[in-house]
C-alpha cells in the first residue's frame, strides 16, 4: 500500500531456498550429471507401471538411458515349471524392448539373495560390461531340518475375522504383490457373503487396473456384481481445491475493485498462492477421506485398501494430525480477515476433510472394524522391512488379521533350481513365524503365469484364503 518494502530475514531465507531449488533443478536436468534408471520385472503390472513412469519422465526432460529387467528366470531343461515361468516372462521382455525403445539389461534370478559388497559389486560389473555375473553363488545345503515350517492353517477364526471385518489395509514394500493380493482378497470376500465391497487404491502406481484388466478411475467402477473399484488421483483432488480457492479470490477482488486504477496485484497474488503452503501429503489424505464418504453413503459395507509402499503408507497414517493442525491455521488466517474475505466453498471443503479424517482415524484404530494384512517375500530385506512395518503399526494401535508370504517357490519335479528356492522359502517362513508368533502367515505360491484378470485373481483368492 505504501509502495515501499524493506527485505528482512524471511526474504533472505526464501532467496536461499530458491537458489537451492534452481541448483537442484539444473542438476536433475543435466544429462552429464544425472540419469534416471528404471528397474522393472517382466510382468504385466511392472510393465504398466514403467509405462506410466516414462510418460512422466520424458516431458520433464529427464535422461533415461536404459532399463534394468530384474529377476529374470533361468530356463532349466526338463523342468516344466521353469519353462512355464520363462514363457510368461518372455513376451513382457519383448514388449519392453519394443515399446520403450531403450536398451534392456537383464539381471537373473540368483540362487541366493544378492546381499553383501562382493555380490553387489559383481552385479554392478555385469550391468556395466554386459557380461554374465562373474562369481558362483554358493548353493543352498541339500539337507533341511526334520521339522519343516508350514504355513499357519487357515482356521475358522481367521475366516470369521476376515469376513466380519469391514476395512482391510493390504500393505508392504514395493514389488511384493500388494495390488494382486488386494484384488484377490476382494473377489474372495464377495463370495463369502452378499455384502457389497469397494476395492480402493491409495497407491500412486495405480496397478489395480492392470491387475484386474478393467479400466478404473476416480469414481467406483463395477468389477463384478458385488465389487466396485476406485483408483483416486490425489493430485486432481488438491488441484480442484486450489482452483476453487483461486476462483473465490478472483470473485472477491473483482467485486472489491471496479476500477483498473486500483492496483491490487500483489494482494491478489498473495491470496491466490495461500494454498501453495499446504503440507506434503494433503493431496493423498483428501483422496483417502473419500473412503469415509463412501462408507457414509451406505453403498459399501466393506472396503479393501491397496496401499502405497511401506514408507509412503506409514507417512500417510501419520499425516492426519498434521493436516488438521494446518487446517486450523488456515482458518485462523481466514478468520482474521473474515469481514473482507470468506471463501465459503473452500472452508466447506476443508471442514468436510477434517470431519472425514477424524471419522476415518476412529474407524481404522478399531480392531473390530479394521485389519491390516502385510504382504512380504521370502528374503532378508523383506523380513527386515516387515519388522519395521509391524513395529510402526503396533505403535499406532493397528490390528492385524494375517500376513501373506508371497512368491513361495513350489518344489518342482526334481528340478534342482526349484528345490533350492523352495528350501530357502521354507527357512524364511520359519523365520517369519518365529519373529511374529501371534500373526498367522499364509504362504502363497509363485504363479507360473502372472495372475491378472478377474478369473485368475479369483482362483488366487481361493488358493490363499480357502
Amino acid at each position: 500500500m505504501a509502495r515501499h518494502y524493506s527485505p528482512d530475514e524471511s526474504d533472505r531465507l526464501i532467496e536461499e531456498l530458491d537458489e537451492m531449488l534452481a541448483l537442484l533443478d539444473g542438476i536433475l536436468h543435466d544429462s552429464q550429471e544425472t540419469m534416471f534408471l528404471p528397474v522393472m520385472t517382466a510382468t504385466p503390472l511392472a510393465h504398466g507401471e514403467t509405462v506410466r513412469l516414462l510418460e512422466i519422465l520424458k516431458p520433464m526432460g529427464m535422461d533415461v538411458p536404459c532399463i534394468v529387467a530384474n529377476r529374470m528366470l533361468p530356463l532349466v531343461p526338463g523342468c516344466a515349471q521353469c519353462e512355464r515361468r520363462v514363457k510368461s516372462q518372455t513376451p513382457w521382455q519383448w514388449r519392453a524392448e519394443l515399446e520403450f525403445d531403450l536398451p534392456l539389461f537383464p539381471v537373473p534370478m540368483l540362487q541366493q539373495e544378492p546381499r553383501g559388497l562382493e555380490r553387489l559389486h559383481a552385479i554392478g560389473r555385469s550391468l556395466l560390461s554386459g557380461k554374465p555375473i562373474e562369481f558362483e553363488m554358493p548353493a543352498a545345503p541339500d539337507t533341511v531340518a526334520k521339522r519343516r515350517p508350514h504355513p499357519a492353517p487357515f482356521d475358522h477364526k481367521l475366516r470369521r475375522y476376515l469376513v466380519g471385518c469391514s476395512t482391510h489395509f493390504v500393505c508392504g514394500k514395493g514389488g511384493v504383490g500388494k495390488s494382486t493380493v488386494a484384488a484377490a482378497l476382494s473377489l474372495w470376500l464377495t463370495e463369502q457373503d452378499p455384502r457389497t465391497t469397494l476395492l480402493f487404491s491409495t497407491d500412486p502406481a495405480h496397478s489395480l487396473a492392470d491387475a484386474l484388466q478393467v479400466p478404473i478411475g476416480g469414481e467406483p467402477t463395477p468389477v463384478t456384481d458385488r465389487l466396485d473399484a476406485v483408483q483416486i488421483n490425489p493430485e486432481h483432488c488438491l488441484e480442484t481445491l486450489r482452483t476453487t480457492f483461486v476462483d473465490e479470490v478472483d470473485e472477491f477482488f473483482d467485486s472489491l475493485f471496479e476500477s483498473e486504477s486500483v492496483d491490487a496485484m500483489l494482494d491478489r497474488e498473495a491470496m491466490q498462492h495461500l494454498l501453495d503452503l499446504t503440507p506434503p501429503g494433503l493431496d493423498e489424505l483428501m483422496a483417502l477421506s473419500v473412503l469415509n464418504r463412501h462408507f457414509a453413503s451406505g453403498n459399501y459395507q466393506r472396503v479393501v485398501i491397496d496401499t502405497a509402499p511401506t514408507g509412503h503408507f506409514l507417512a500417510l497414517l501419520q499425516m492426519p494430525e498434521l493436516v488438521r493442525a494446518w487446517i486450523r491455521g488456515f482458518f485462523e488466517v481466514l478468520l482474521r480477515y473474515k469481514t473482507l474475505f470468506f471463501a465459503p466453498r473452500v472452508q466447506e471443503t476443508l471442514i468436510g476433510l477434517s470431519r472425514d479424517l477424524k471419522a476415518l482415524l476412529k474407524q481404522i484404530h478399531d480392531p473390530k472394524v479394521c485389519g491390516v494384512m502385510p504382504v512380504t517375500l521370502p528374503t532378508a530385506l523383506s523380513l527386515a522391512e516387515t519388522r519395521d512395518l509391524i513395529a510402526a503399526l503396533d505403535g499406532m494401535n493397528m490390528a492385524f488379521s494375517c500376513a501373506i508370504l508371497n512368491m513361495v517357490t513350489p518344489t518342482g519335479n526334481g528340478c534342482p533350481v526349484c528345490a533350492r528356492h523352495h528350501r530357502q522359502c521354507l527357512r524364511y517362513l520359519g523365520r517369519y513365524q518365529k519373529s511374529f508368533p501371534k500373526l498367522p502367515f499364509l504362504a502363497l505360491a509363485q504363479q507360473d503365469v502372472a495372475p491378472t484378470g478377474i478369473e485368475r485373481l479369483r482362483a488366487l483368492g481361493h488358493q490363499c484364503f480357502a
